[in-house]
């Protein structure tokens, strides 16, 4: 494969930051403006049953990372075309949601002194009580994994536990219900679905990654007012679970090396068959 027909590293690290900010400034948008009567609750008497575990926060971080892993692992230029394009259209599509059915969530908070219960308790106050169907943490790592089953195969299978411990975590965690994991299962479904047909328009892809990218652009530039508010939610993270972020960061570190020696397995075969 030539080097014309890979992304450089520059261009995914901006892209990467450009993603995040649309993902913050996405979510202040959606969480504003609801009224009372607007409200939808979304709770099952299922979701009553289901205890507060603040360890599941583990694999609750680890799903703010394990969505990059297509960024790191896909360097030809069409499969990144898409799964950025898809992955921001996705996130499009949660937030017009959140704005029109704020589906509400009474949380039950962590009060622990413990690390654990610190960050979970971090995140639970600093999440609105409304952006919550569907759950992104659910669509974006099933999304991901999806991305991951569609281009490497069945050998991927290995990793479907980090998915669905990220599942699991938004339950014990309090921070979604029942109904937004399902939302979420649907509409991960639906992109990972949505990059499998693409890959036959590699035309079409490259237009639309183009187009979302303006998207990500100009939200940023008429949000620049709220940088420093992003930036303070992300420094109270780090300071209210650092050990345990860190820990997240290692675990992550070692499922992309993994990954990454699988792919160039598959490379090293491919060009064996040739």
């Amino acid at each position: 494969m030539t080097s014309s027909n890979n992304i450089h590293w520059w261009i995914k690290a901006l892209s990467a930051i450009g993603i995040f900010l649309f993902f913050e400034f996405g979510y202040i948008w959606a969480s504003k403006g609801h009224h009372a009567s607007d409200i939808i609750n979304g709770t099952f008497p299922i979701d009553q049953t289901i205890p507060l575990i603040p360890e599941f926060i583990i694999p609750y971080m680890l799903g703010y990372l394990f969505v990059l892993i297509p960024i790191f692992l896909f360097n030809q230029k069409q499969d990144y075309y898409r799964g950025v394009f898809i992955f921001i259209f996705t996130l499009s599509i949660a937030f017009i949601l959140f704005k029109l059915f704020p589906v509400h969530m009474s949380k039950t908070y962590a009060l622990g002194s413990d690390s654990f219960s610190q960050l979970t308790y971090f995140q639970q106050k600093n999440d609105t009580s409304f952006n919550n169907c569907p759950s992104l943490h659910v669509t974006l790592n099933l999304y991901c994994w999806g991305l991951l089953l569609i281009k490497f195969g069945r050998k991927m299978l290995w990793l479907a536990w980090i998915p669905a411990a990220i599942i699991i975590s938004t339950l014990f965690v309090k921070q979604h219900l029942v109904i937004d994991v399902v939302g979420g299962i649907v509409l991960g479904s639906f992109s990972s679905y949505l990059f499998y047909r693409l890959k036959d328009y590699p035309v079409l892809s490259q237009r639309a990654y183009q187009a979302s990218m303006l998207l990500v652009i100009i939200t940023i530039l008429i949000n620049l007012d709220k940088l420093s508010l992003v930036w303070k939610i992300l420094w109270g993270f780090l300071q209210s679970g650092g050990g345990i972020i860190a820990f997240t960061a290692g675990l992550f570190a070692i499922i992309l090396v993994i990954g990454i020696m699988l792919k160039n397995r598959q490379q090293n075969r491919e060009s064996h068959n040739v």
